[in-house]
């Protein structure tokens, strides 16, 4: 058998009780009020559902109303991007072009009488020569000249070219600056 004491004062036993009868009181307001925020929120996305539906008929119907103008614009815009396409290509094209004429017109300036071209070749920026010189001093001169030219630069001339006095078959390789090779004309 238990026994209980209720050692408790009557104002502190008042304060629980109101405690208790306040805290199912908040329960069933929450209780309450959960399905009316529910269908508040319900009727809320309804509303913008239809808002959105709404604004897409308007401008279904504005569409339809313009379609005519609207498909001509569109075919306009369509020819204007290409267009412009075209030419970002094309600028883009002039703007990376190397010239060299304007190389090998520098070039056949510093070439001497006496020297003769056979073969030019270019990779990149470095052009490769093959000819004749009918005296070592004129392909020593052409080296000089070479040398002088401000679009020119790292020029090799292999020894081996410079052993024979007269009739000379050369080769030559050297860098050509970029400066030169983007100027139109120099």
């Amino acid at each position: 058998m238990k026994i209980y004491l209720d050692l408790l004062p009557e104002n502190r036993k008042k304060a629980m009780a109101r405690k208790k009868r306040f805290k199912n009181i908040v329960k069933q307001e929450i209780l309450f009020l959960a399905p009316v925020i529910l269908f508040v929120f319900i009727l809320i996305s309804v509303n913008m559902i239809l808002g959105i539906e709404k604004e897409g008929l308007d401008n279904t119907l504005a569409i339809a109303g313009t379609e005519g103008s609207h498909q001509d614009l569109k075919l306009y815009e369509e020819g204007f991007k290409d267009i412009n396409e075209k030419v970002l290509d094309i600028n883009n094209f002039q703007k990376n072009h190397l010239y060299w004429s304007a190389v090998i017109g520098i070039l056949s300036s510093v070439v001497p009488n006496d020297v003769y071209l056979n073969e030019l070749s270019t990779k990149d920026y470095q052009l490769f020569l093959v000819g004749k010189a009918r005296t070592r001093e004129a392909l020593i001169e052409f080296q000089d000249r070479m040398d002088k030219s401000e679009c020119f630069e790292n020029i090799n001339v292999p020894l081996s070219n410079l052993v024979a006095k007269t009739d000379i078959d050369f080769q030559m390789d050297f860098n050509v600056k970029k400066e030169c090779l983007m100027e139109k004309n120099k």
